[in-house]
């Protein structure tokens, strides 16, 4: 959420203002009740943490192999899979990213089309096709049957054993979600038995796990800044 962002450090800026507070307690009350609220949300969900962090693997491994491949970011939304679309009719890019897009931006029955024409002469191919596939399904609403894309995972010999436990305990979730059980459990345990992750990986996911306290923190300090140059130039409050 982006208000609990913004509005906190102005409720708090207002609030050190009309109390009329010194200069260190100023700085303590702008900066620090908001950042310490967004925080303490973020670790009542650390139990999921495992969970997550499995999929976001996966999901930096995908977007790291379209950036290879693609030459730009992959989209992250439904507008910007759209937006790649029209700047990459058929045939301008492998078909497996395209039907992917197709699938972010809503557009199933495109996305079918496009997936029944890829090919499935090789390992990596076919899981690729029946990952999408599934996705597709889970999207619609269709039974799923993880069992074509398990058994193209376990014979790509080139995928690393810590990627294929990632997308197995993938497959596994999704299949539990589609029978009404408990999807978590088999990413909490890929995720343990995957050991460390990269550090690049880290470090993304804790810039997007504590993005809000980051802003927070920004925002606050922005604040105080525009104070200190309002009273340092003797002309009221810098808004710059």
């Amino acid at each position: 959420m982006v208000w609990p962002v913004v509005v906190g450090p102005l409720v708090c800026f207002v609030v050190a203002l009309g109390f009329a507070l010194p200069a260190v307690p100023f700085a303590a009350v702008v900066l620090l009740p908001t950042p310490l609220l967004l925080a303490l949300l973020v670790f009542r969900g650390r139990r999921l943490w495992p969970a997550q962090e499995c999929l976001a693997w996966l999901n930096m491994i995908g977007s790291d192999a379209w950036r290879s491949e693609v030459g730009e970011r992959m989209p992250g939304s439904a507008a910007q899979a759209k937006a790649w679309l029209q700047r990459h009719p058929e045939g301008s890019a492998a078909d497996s990213f395209r039907a992917g897009a197709m699938l972010a931006a809503g557009w199933p029955v495109d996305a079918r089309e496009a997936l029944n024409r890829l090919p499935t002469g090789s390992a990596r191919e076919r899981h690729r096709r029946f990952d999408l596939e599934m996705a597709l399904d889970a999207k619609e609403g269709r039974p799923l049957d993880v069992a074509a894309a398990d058994a193209a995972l376990r014979e790509d010999a080139e995928m690393p054993g810590v990627e294929k436990g990632l997308h197995l305990a993938y497959h596994a979730a999704l299949l539990a979600a589609d029978r009404g059980g408990d999807c978590v459990r088999p990413l909490v345990a890929a995720r343990a038995s995957a050991g460390p992750m990269p550090r690049a990986f880290a470090r993304r996911i804790r810039l997007v796990r504590y993005r809000g306290v980051i802003a927070a923190l920004v925002i606050g300090a922005w604040l105080l800044a525009a104070v200190l140059v309002g009273a340092a130039t003797a002309g009221g409050v810098v808004w710059f």
